[in-house]
């Protein structure tokens, strides 16, 4: 991280993702180190049992989030199976200091895989009312 952030210009911006299976994340205790490191954001994403990241579908836990988030002092992005359904499991995350937005990719796509009109305002429309 500390490699990467010294070639990049400061303007780009390092995410950091950190893999959240149920009430573990392996990277809990580096979260401090890639912030001084370099790391300006946290993506805090669902992994599952056998491994697999990224568009799994699998909802965080809270607690686990809450619990992860109080631990950072830089911001995060929320992902791992973002519905319009589930926004209230996650109510103290969305008044967190720290919390700058979500990335839903899953739940915006339609029975092809590709983005849905109606899908990605259904959860614009979810995730943005208070």
């Amino acid at each position: 991280m500390r490699a990467l952030r010294a070639q990049l210009p400061k303007r780009v911006r390092i995410v950091k993702v950190l893999h959240v299976h149920g009430a573990s994340c392996p990277e809990t205790s580096l979260i401090g180190a890639y912030e001084r490191a370099g790391t300006d954001l946290f993506l805090l994403d669902a992994a599952t049992a056998d491994g697999r990241v990224g568009s799994t579908g699998r909802t965080l836990d809270h607690s686990t989030v809450a619990a992860l988030a109080d631990r950072m002092t830089r911001s995060f992005l929320l992902a791992g199976g973002l519905r319009p359904t589930n926004r209230d499991r996650f109510g103290t995350t969305l008044t967190h200091r720290n919390f700058l937005g979500v990335d839903a990719d899953s739940a915006a796509r339609g029975a092809t895989g590709l983005l849905d009109a109606a899908r990605t305002a259904d959860l614009v429309r979810a995730w943005t009312t208070p």
